[in-house]
């Protein structure tokens, strides 16, 4: 960019040097290639300063740790660290390297939501304490749970088993603990209108016994 700008500046340089030394007429013709480049460096500089189609000026309001940032001056992207109200800045990390910017020459990217996929209801499935046979656990079947609140397990869990219905995984084996057993509860109310799950069981005592829950894929 700047090599860019110096490029344009040179030339203009060269152009009003040749005016000095020119007639009227050829004089007019480079005043108008002159205005021309002008108006090529205002375009980049202001295209350039654009800020992404999604941020918006961070404020006190917006700015927040770990958001993602766009910096015009920089033409660049990066990741708040430390906000400071009282200064009104923001400690902004661009890879290897973190700066310190006012909120004004800072704008925070807003994620567009991506629109969440409505699946078809199925009926309950039945949990079958015989139909699944005896599943090895492997690191391609397993989902941990474990230390995860019911909410970010549950979303843990249905990303999972969609990946392993992808894969024709025919059994996956849900590692939830004993706990309070509201982990446990969730899961397996879950699972009952899953559409990924054909039938589900309670472990066996060699695959981990009832701190664990095995799924039959459809």
């Amino acid at each position: 960019f700047m090599n860019e700008l110096q490029e344009y500046r040179n030339v203009i340089v060269n152009r009003i040097r040749e005016i000095q030394s020119m007639s009227m007429k050829d004089a007019n013709t480079l005043i108008q290639d002159i205005t021309g480049l002008q108006t090529k460096v205002k375009n980049t500089i202001t295209s350039l300063q654009k800020p992404h189609e999604n941020a918006v000026p961070c404020t006190i309001h917006n700015a927040e740790k770990n958001a993602r940032v766009y910096i015009p001056s920089l033409q660049q992207y990066g990741t708040i660290e430390e906000v400071d109200t009282k200064e009104h800045t923001v400690k902004v990390r661009m890879g290897s390297i973190a700066s310190r910017f006012s909120f004004g020459d800072v704008y925070c990217v807003v994620e567009s939501k991506k629109p969440v996929a409505t699946k078809k209801k199925q009926p309950a499935v039945k949990e079958e304490t015989s139909s699944i046979p005896l599943t090895i656990q492997t690191q391609y079947n397993t989902i941990d749970l474990r230390g995860l609140r019911v909410d970010e397990a549950l979303q843990k869990l249905d990303s999972e088993l969609d990946v392993m219905i992808k894969r024709n995984i025919p059994s996956a084996v849900v590692i939830h603990g004993h706990g309070t057993g509201s982990l446990k509860k969730a899961v397996r109310d879950y699972v009952k209108h899953s559409f990924y799950a054909k039938n589900f069981r309670p472990g066996e005592p060699e695959e981990g016994g009832d701190g664990v829950t095995i799924i039959q894929l459809r």
